[in-house]
């Protein structure tokens, strides 16, 4: 994450990709806390873009929503 942020990737397809790998990373290790902070940055990255109707954004969407219930 901190290389994409280094280099000034925070826009793109594949730092998306590198938050939502990070935050099910935390989730398989019942680190609920570091998970949904991922999920505060990633949500509002994915939604600018792609667009809120995105299926990459409805998919990230319901991995915070199981985090929420659990």
């Amino acid at each position: 994450v901190k290389v994409f942020e280094k280099i000034g990737m925070v826009s793109t397809f594949e730092y998306g990709i590198v938050l939502k790998n990070l935050a099910s990373s935390y989730l398989d290790v019942y680190n609920f806390t570091k998970a949904d902070s991922i999920y505060q940055i990633l949500i509002p990255k994915m939604e600018s873009l792609f667009g809120k109707d995105n299926p990459d954004v409805a998919s990230v969407k319901s991995d915070y929503a199981s985090l929420l219930s659990s």
